[in-house]
């Protein structure tokens, strides 16, 4: 063993080279692909045609904001950009004919300017607001773009503006309208029932004057009352009927005279008292903006107490009603 130790040394002499370790090259590792990461979708909400969207800080309004909102604040919620969307999971079974949306809303204007506002659904350009002042404005949604399950409304805000480029304030969004509430419900059709009592559709229709549904009828509460009916285009003449009672007491009140007006044009005066159906015959162009305004201007409804009636209420109760239908006149 040591001989062969010895040689060994002699020969790495004799040979003038230096022993070198060969380290093999490390084979690089392969760089890993880069995939994007999908966004994670939306979480659409359930939209149930009818339901009233609250755009205050307390209501479900952020449930269907897509992009273009500012956080809700105390009754209401501010646009933020040129474009406001919203989108909703509707269940296409329940329509069966054009949706009208009405929305209430303040617009953000400099001293004499306005608001434009360019509406879309699911892409489509469905009309356009012009908005000067704060009130509900209304539109329809033709039922052909409502075949699929989502529900995209687009707000185009050519003329919104920070109130800080103006100097009408230090408030840097880009503002456009305030929207305080919001609603999707099937235009009307002659022949359908609007039901006050308890549970029905009456809620829907009812402007001022009115107190809450009772099981069989609801009573106005107050000298006048108004009814909004969000219908299409009807044409030709249309009857109105009423099924409804008068607040009364033998000798001391004999029934209600009811002035009728639509949209702000007297059509016709009742005598009401017992619970019945009236028919009054409304103007052939009685739709004004995809509406018909009716209101109800009752002289002599009074508190029950001043009438010699028993009991606490204090209304200022005129007209119980249960129902009210618009029929078309026929040819």
């Amino acid at each position: 063993m040591k001989s062969f130790i010895f040689l060994f040394i002699i020969l790495y002499t004799l040979s003038g080279c230096k022993f070198t370790q060969t380290i093999p090259a490390p084979t690089p590792s392969p760089v890993p692909t880069f995939t994007p990461v999908p966004p994670t979708p939306l979480p659409v909400h359930f939209y149930q045609i009818g339901t009233i969207i609250k755009f205050d800080r307390n209501g479900n309004g952020r449930n269907f904001f897509v992009t273009g909102w500012s956080e809700p604040e105390e009754g209401s919620t501010w646009t933020c950009d040129k474009k406001a969307e919203l989108i909703f999971q509707i269940n296409q079974k329940e329509i069966t004919c054009d949706v009208i949306m009405k929305v209430n809303l303040e617009p953000n204007i400099a001293k004499g300017k306005r608001q434009r506002v360019y509406i879309y659904a699911n892409g489509r350009k469905i009309g356009k607001w012009v908005v000067s002042s704060p009130g509900e404005y209304r539109i329809i949604i033709p039922e052909v773009y409502l075949l699929d399950p989502l529900l995209r409304i687009t707000f185009e805000l050519p003329d919104a503006f920070s109130p800080k480029s103006q100097g009408t304030g230090e408030d840097l969004r880009i503002l456009g309208i305030r929207v305080i509430d919001m609603v999707l419900m099937e235009i009307y059709r002659p022949g359908e029932k609007i039901s006050f009592i308890k549970g029905g559709n009456g809620d829907f229709y009812k402007g001022k004057g009115w107190s809450n549904a009772e099981d069989d009828f609801t009573w106005t509460d107050g000298k006048k009352a108004e009814v909004n009916i969000s219908a299409g285009d009807i044409k030709g003449k249309l009857i109105m009927k009423v099924f409804m009672g008068g607040l009364f007491n033998p000798g001391k009140l004999e029934a209600q005279r009811v002035n009728i007006y639509i949209n702000g044009t007297k059509t016709g005066e009742l005598v009401v008292k017992d619970k019945m159906e009236y028919t009054i015959a409304l103007p052939e162009h009685s739709i004004v903006n995809n509406n018909i305004h009716i209101l109800f201007d009752m002289p002599d409804a009074n508190i029950p107490g001043n009438i010699g009636l028993a009991g606490d209420d204090v209304r200022t109760l005129g007209l119980c009603v249960e129902y009210i239908m618009l029929e078309a006149v026929q040819k």
